[in-house]
């Protein structure tokens, strides 16, 4: 059996916090008859480091954030005593522990 040399180690996976890197490598020729079989893993995975071997920068939360407030409607009652609304929608969602909007 034959394998081929490791590809290139993949980007990192995240950009802060923890992420891998991933690489593998083929079967070039197969074993036949009395050869000897494939030794060794065809894949690797490792976590990532920056090239001074220092540790990712740490995550920070995105916080929820909401769109402006749409129109007002019409009144419900045109003799007094109805009601107007208006809604909004959520323009992101909290990540990465980030506060949740407030209602």
């Amino acid at each position: 059996c034959e394998l081929s040399e490791w590809n290139t180690w993949s980007a990192c996976s995240a950009t802060c916090g923890s992420g891998q890197q991933e690489r593998d490598r083929q079967v070039l020729t197969t074993a036949f008859g009395q050869g000897r079989p494939c030794m060794g893993e065809l894949s690797e995975v490792r976590a990532c480091r920056p090239s001074d071997g220092s540790m990712l920068p740490r995550c920070t939360g995105v916080d929820c954030l909401w769109e402006d407030w749409g129109a007002w409607s019409g009144c419900t009652c045109s003799c007094g005593g109805g009601q107007k609304r208006r809604s909004r929608d959520l323009q992101r969602w909290p990540e990465r522990g980030g506060t949740m909007c407030e209602l």
